[in-house]
């Protein structure tokens, strides 16, 4: 039997994994999950919205019949083994050579455009 603390734990380990992996600040997994955003996968945002379901039903005694725990379990487990896979110096990096590669294609571009104005001036 799954309880409202555990349900909890859960949705606060994945909030802190995801505010670590991908540099999002939230107070709350919903909000985390939306500023994440397109770097979270979309079958991704379908097991954390599982998570997040079974947090607003486990406020109430009741409802809390309705949590799947087996669901819950492997909704939690789905996105706590992406996020561990996650490398964000990698991401950085990646983000840092994106931008390089971008100024530099412009560059060239710049640089060309030059020489072409220069040879049809009859300047070279």
């Amino acid at each position: 039997m799954t309880t409202a603390q555990d349900i909890d734990a859960k949705a606060e380990a994945l909030r802190a994994a995801i505010e670590q992996k991908l540099r999002v600040k939230a107070r709350d997994l919903p909000r985390a999950l939306a500023q994440a955003g397109r770097r979270l996968p979309r079958r991704l945002h379908a097991e954390a919205q599982v998570v997040v379901e079974a947090q607003r039903l486990g406020g109430h005694p009741k409802l809390m019949r309705m949590v799947d725990a087996d669901a819950l379990d492997r909704a939690y487990s789905a996105v706590a083994a992406y996020l561990d896979k996650i490398d964000p110096r990698d991401m950085r990096r990646g983000l840092i050579l994106s931008v390089a590669g971008d100024i530099a294609a412009k560059l060239l571009f710049v640089i060309a455009a030059f020489i072409v104005w220069l040879w049809w001036f009859g300047a070279l």
